[in-house]
């Protein structure tokens, strides 16, 4: 039996596709993702829904690469050859100055040093194969497909162009690509992006690529821009489980991430979810991925201790408040923040706050009165059971029935309070959820829960993961 007559032996208990092509408030979306709804006897891979739930709670995810991307690549597809297309991607990298070929072998010369590996005349053609859909573009430069036939099957990689900047010194080029790549190729993990190699586009180019595994199902953006009203709570919730595991595996060996956000969250057509661009990722534990060339022996230090990051990083509305105050943070908390932003994205398909500093982002400055709120009556409640330590027990049963008449008072109060002022900035999340997103998303980071914290509550446990 096949996969998709296999999952029509279940009763789908939710069946829903929706199709816009809204643009996400304040951001441009890089493809733009548009499909059908459909039926359960549907057989045609293009219409069966995107999401469905069935009765006895699980779920499947059929993801597909975004139709835009389709249509684009076909033509290309179409109107180049390997050859051809080979050449013109290489002539895209023509810079202001043109690099000579000596310091282009300087360079390789200098990363492979770096990376503790004997040089591989190989190209990325003959290594890898050959270049050809577009499916992105960033600030590096484009990602594309490579297409390579292993004993008789066709083999696909992402394939990641990472340019120099702008007034970048070689240098600092080698350090950059090497930090990334020590990195992201270290990691194996079903939920990160597999890393496989760093080298030149051709032996001339003066452009390096990371060659990466090759998902097939997009990323969240892509869902997000179907989805104007946000995305379904079991399809958030699974999703955000997956993340979850993904950065506490980081964290447990050390690493974070620092970048987290839909756009870096890669997934397969079968809806597992892939972290991917380390580029912002440091290790607060342990060696130093990267030292310079005459000090590339390990560092001699306590493999426990825990080494605050500096610099800020990332993008804005997903950047912990901590960065924009504080000279060093501790990192695994910053990633803790960007994960329930993350969640809320999701749920809502719009950020909360665009900026989490106080005074600068009206958003934010509600919420923070919204957990004042909180705090006020979390301290009267502190101040109460201070004083019944004294009663006797007739005095503290009376007294504990007050309490829970006062702490339904309470709550009422501050309900009304936040409506009338509008600061639940968590309202329409369902109050398990809402607990643990306030929870991580603590301004104060000494406070915040941690990855493995997420992971332990019961709210996340009973989530159900099609990917466990």
């Amino acid at each position: 039996m096949g996969f998709f007559q296999s999952i029509f032996h279940k009763t789908p208990k939710n069946i829903e596709q929706k199709n816009t092509n809204t643009i996400i408030e304040n951001t441009i979306l890089p493809h733009q993702n548009t499909s059908s709804s459909t039926t359960a006897s549907t057989l045609s891979s293009q219409d069966i829904a995107r999401f469905q739930q069935f009765e006895d709670g699980t779920h499947i995810h059929h993801l597909t690469c975004p139709a835009q991307n389709r249509i684009i690549n076909g033509l290309i597809g179409m109107a180049h050859k390997s050859l051809r297309l080979t050449s013109q991607w290489t002539s895209s990298y023509n810079e202001k100055r043109i690099a000579s070929l000596e310091e282009i072998k300087k360079e390789r010369a200098a990363l492979d040093r770096c990376l503790q590996r004997t040089t591989d005349e190989r190209s990325l053609s003959e290594k890898w194969g050959t270049c050809q859909e577009t499916i992105g573009k960033g600030t590096s430069g484009v990602v594309r497909i490579a297409h390579k036939i292993i004993e008789g099957k066709e083999q696909l990689y992402a394939v990641k162009e990472l340019r120099k900047r702008h007034g970048e010194s070689s240098k600092d080029y080698i350090k950059r690509l090497t930090a990334e790549y020590s990195i992201s190729s270290t990691v194996k993990h079903h939920h990160i992006i597999q890393t496989y190699d760093l080298l030149p586009f051709t032996e001339t180019s003066p452009v390096f690529c990371q060659v990466m595994e090759y998902s097939g199902g997009g990323d969240l953006f892509d869902i997000l821009a179907e989805c104007p009203d946000g995305l379904e709570v079991a399809e958030t919730n699974c999703f955000f489980k997956q993340l979850m595991q993904g950065v506490d595996y980081l964290h447990e060996i050390g690493i974070a991430h620092r970048d987290l956000k839909p756009e870096n969250l890669l997934l397969t057509m079968s809806g597992c979810l892939k972290i991917s661009d380390f580029g912002s990722a440091v290790c607060f534990k342990g060696t130093v991925i990267y030292k310079e060339e005459e000090q590339i022996d390990e560092e001699e230090e306590d493999s426990d201790k825990v080494h605050w990051a500096h610099g800020l990083v990332g993008s804005e509305p997903y950047i912990a408040p901590e960065e924009f105050i504080q000279d060093t943070y501790d990192a695994r908390l910053v990633d803790v923040w960007s994960c329930a932003i993350v969640y809320l994205v999701l749920r809502k398909a719009n950020h909360p706050w665009q900026i989490a500093k106080s005074g600068e982002d009206e958003s934010y400055d509600k919420y923070l009165k919204f957990r004042q709120l909180l705090d006020e009556e979390r301290e009267n409640a502190r101040k109460e059971l201070r004083a019944r330590k004294d009663m006797t027990e007739e005095e503290k049963q009376q007294e504990r029935l007050k309490r829970e008449a006062g702490v339904l008072k309470a709550k009422e109060t501050i309900r009304r309070k936040a409506k009338e002022a509008r600061f639940d900035t968590l309202e329409g999340i369902d109050i398990q959820a809402k607990k643990l997103i306030y929870r991580m998303l603590d301004p104060q980071p000494n406070k915040r829960i941690t990855a493995a914290e997420v992971l332990s509550s019961e709210w996340c446990k009973q989530i159900q993961s099609c990917q466990n």
